[in-house]
């Protein structure tokens, strides 16, 4: 599966990211991943299940395979999320344990091996607070972050903390409306 750029995509839409995956030769897919420059040869910053299958078939074994390329990191966040989401309603046996941009991500997999893992609203570390997004055409939205990503299927914790983007998805966070 190759989508090369100019299948539906605009100028602003290029970037330097891509969507790639990890198999073995007649085992199949196990891993999707997006990034840029040589994050699909990295062998670390890999979960746990990942670094069993390098063990058990080697890293020598592992085809590294980049599907999309020179998109913007919105884009390859998009795509990455429906092509794990996809291979995992197939029941097809991938090590991806989260989907960045769907509802705080979770593959059914993953959740239905871990039953116990709580996330959103009632999770003790969750941001309870209100906030006032803004969307770059106007609309306007208050509510919690998980309210927010509930609303408009976009994960905010990219508009939240360290590593945190001006905008994304054309929203931005204007202030913090509950006061400490």
């Amino acid at each position: 599966m190759k989508i090369r750029f100019g299948a539906g995509f605009c100028e602003e839409d290029a970037g330097e990211y891509y969507v790639y995956t990890h198999s073995v030769a007649g085992h199949g897919v196990f891993y999707v991943g997006k990034g840029k420059g040589y994050r699909i040869g990295e062998n670390f910053r890999r979960n746990s299940d990942w670094k069993d299958i390098a063990t058990k078939f080697g890293l020598d074994k592992i085809v590294r395979d980049k599907l999309v390329t020179n998109i913007c990191e919105e884009f390859t966040i998009l795509l990455e999320a429906e092509i794990i989401e996809k291979y995992d309603m197939l029941g097809i046996p991938i090590v991806n344990q989260l989907i960045e941009c769907l509802n705080y991500g979770y593959t059914t997999s993953f959740k239905d091996k871990n039953p116990g893992f709580n996330k959103g609203i009632n999770h003790p570390c969750a941001d309870k607070r209100t906030h006032h997004f803004v969307h770059k055409h106007g609309e306007e939205f208050v509510g919690t972050r998980l309210a927010f990503s509930e609303k408009y299927g976009i994960q905010s914790k990219r508009l939240f903390g360290k590593w945190a983007m001006r905008t994304y998805f054309g929203w931005r966070v204007i202030e913090c409306l509950d006061k400490d």
